[in-house]
């Protein structure tokens, strides 16, 4: 029986993961996933692509905003009402509310360059890629509302690779125990509770899987065993990203029900 093992979400894009025990789904993803960004001076989204040290920061959605926590060190960001401008997340651009100076100084001394935090409420709207989906948003993640990985697969690339098996290196939202190891390319639809999720694209990969959750770290593992095992039209696959297509409630442990 496959089930729900597992479920993350990321207030701040590339900042720490937050597991959660249960969550609010809907169209636009996981209740607070993605919805505040790191950009430069210009705007455009950083990651841990290139700045691997926003591993270690965290950030909590609180009624007042944003709780940014680096060690012992924390600040509360408001949420914004004003300060609209444009970001770019790959391709843009994309409306957003400025955090203000408070949250640019205390990020930018942590990450050692100038720059800025963003806020996308709820009435900014992002398509999705018309290619995949039509009238679809998504928040500040990469192209999709949630993705999808398969523990056996995690495990199977660990093995493979060397590593210990941490499904947060792929920056899951939802994590699928009880399937054979790659089982996820042939799935089209997971009905989870009163939920359904139509995977619609599988993931192409970059240096950041080489990055250590915990630590930011970097490596050569695993993207060095999955260009050797998950390369696909020239590019590197691994899980699975997904449209919501019925909100609700995902719980921890719940039965996962899969079409192919």
């Amino acid at each position: 029986m496959l089930t729900l093992h597992a479920l993350y979400r990321y207030p701040a894009k590339s900042l720490a993961a937050q597991p959660l025990g249960r969550s609010v789904v809907g169209p636009r993803g996981l209740q607070h996933d993605r919805t505040w960004m790191v950009v430069d001076a210009v705007g455009h989204q950083l990651t841990q692509r290139t700045l691997p040290a926003m591993v270690r920061l965290v950030a909590q959605p609180v009624a007042a905003g944003l709780s940014l926590r680096d060690g012992l060190d924390c600040i509360t960001v408001g949420i914004p009402a004003a300060g609209l401008r444009d970001v770019t997340v790959w391709e843009g651009p994309i409306p957003a509310l400025d955090a203000g100076d408070t949250a640019a100084a205390w990020l930018s001394d942590r990450l050692g360059q100038p720059v800025r935090l963003v806020y996308q409420p709820p009435h900014l709207l992002r398509p999705v890629d018309p290619r995949y989906a039509s009238g679809d948003q998504v928040t500040f993640a990469d192209g999709f509302p949630l993705l999808v990985v398969n523990l056996a697969s995690v495990e199977t690339v660990a093995a493979q690779a060397g590593l210990p098996a941490d499904p947060l290196r792929y920056r899951p939202n939802l994590v699928i125990a009880g399937a054979e190891p790659f089982a996820e390319d042939h799935w089209r639809t997971l009905r989870i509770g009163d939920t359904c999720i139509e995977l619609v694209k599988p993931c192409a990969r970059c240096v950041m899987v080489n990055n250590d959750p915990a630590t930011g770290r970097s490596g050569t593992e695993p993207l060095a065993t999955l260009a050797r095992t998950r390369k696909f039209a020239n590019k590197v696959i691994f899980g699975q990203n997904a449209l919501v297509r019925v909100g609700g409630t995902l719980l921890v442990g719940q039965p996962v029900h899969c079409e192919s």
